[in-house]
């Protein structure tokens, strides 16, 4: 009962750092994957491939920084003044109207100057909290990219360590939930770029065409968020239609089609080519999931709920429903989870796998 506790207080205690480890292990999963592929079509070992696929992914983004930064970083600083004008104009507007008036009236607009003059007190507050969420930012990314790179470069003894913790007799089992979660994060996060990239695209183009200021930089944030299920795409749709309805009606009208029909090429097209190599989770599960999570761990808890969640499921329906309660189950990544332990020499010295 005392050790339950302690594990469980440790757990607590230590939650932001296995969160950390977790988005590292995601990372991995992504590297090892690239790796992987590179090696079947190159010849190369897999440790060759992985530090090309690391090279590569690092010159990418230092290119991409030396082309697009500039572009992007301007935008981004025209964005953050023209949304708060776009949410000030709005407010106009709807102020002139007599139910909107009547609403802000209601929702204390007369606090406004009070609420002006204590701002401007906490200016020093505001800067040292901002200067200190950007050392842990760094941080937080520095942790999820070493660990990252250590874990996929060397994963065989952090499995085996897991592995050896059972008895003999639950260990083969044990390893093939491990390889069955790692597939299972493995299609999930390839779905996730995938929409990313598209979505990204596809709403900067649409924005471009529409006339919205700013198209590049709200392209890329909507393909942002997207990385953030069901949650995030609202989010990424926000911004833009802020500006768009500074700009009128009709503007804001074609913005919400344009999210309409990317986000139905997103679930019906580029959704269905990996959903069923993982876990369908229920939307009310997935927000709720999400929105415990936000309140609770932060915005890294809402970055890898969703994964983090996929990968319990695979676990309670392999141990609980199917090994358990005996209920005849179907679970696509148990079975390619048990292919890749078989091909792999993982365990090799492990007794009882």
């Amino acid at each position: 009962m005392l050790l339950a506790a302690a594990i469980v207080a440790f757990l607590w205690i230590a939650k932001y750092l296995l969160l950390l480890l977790f988005a590292g292990i995601l990372l991995a999963v992504l590297l090892r994957t690239l790796a992987g592929w590179v090696a079947q079509r190159t010849g190369l070992r897999l440790g060759w491939s992985l530090a090309l696929v690391a090279l590569v992914l690092f010159g990418g983004m230092v290119l991409s920084g030396i082309l697009f930064a500039p572009r992007l970083a301007e935008e981004v600083r025209q964005l953050s003044q023209r949304v708060p004008e776009a949410v000030s104009s709005l407010r106009d507007q709807i102020q002139q109207t007599t139910f909107g008036g009547w609403i802000l009236d209601q929702i204390g607009t007369a606090g406004g100057a009070q609420q002006q003059e204590q701002q401007q007190q906490q200016v020093q507050e505001r800067a040292r909290i901002a200067v200190r969420k950007v050392i842990d930012g760094i941080v937080a990314i520095a942790i999820i990219l070493f660990s990252g790179l250590y874990f996929a470069a060397q994963p065989e003894p952090y499995q085996r360590g897991l592995v050896r913790l059972l008895p003999q007799a639950r260990r083969r089992r044990a390893a093939e939930v491990l390889f069955a979660g790692g597939y299972t994060l493995r299609w999930w996060i390839l779905g996730q770029l995938l929409s990313m990239t598209v979505v990204g695209l596809l709403m900067g183009i649409g924005l471009t065409i529409i006339g919205v200021p700013m198209a590049f930089a709200l392209g890329v944030l909507a393909g942002l968020f997207e990385f953030v299920p069901t949650i995030g795409p609202i989010f990424g749709l926000l911004p833009a239609l802020v500006l768009s309805l500074a700009e009128g009606p009709q503007s804001a009208l074609y913005v919400l089609a344009l999210y309409a029909v990317v986000q139905t090429l997103e679930s019906y097209l580029l959704t269905p080519l990996v959903q069923h190599r993982v876990l369908e989770l229920p939307p009310m599960m997935t927000i709720a999931t999400q929105v415990l999570f936000a309140w609770t761990l932060g915005p890294v808890g809402l970055l890898v709920a969703v994964p983090l969640v996929a990968l319990m499921m695979v676990v309670v329906q392999m141990l609980y429903v199917k090994d358990f309660l005996g209920d005849r189950l179907e679970i696509h990544a148990e079975e390619e989870g048990r292919h890749e332990l078989e091909a792999s020499d993982a365990f090799g010295d492990v007794p009882g796998v």
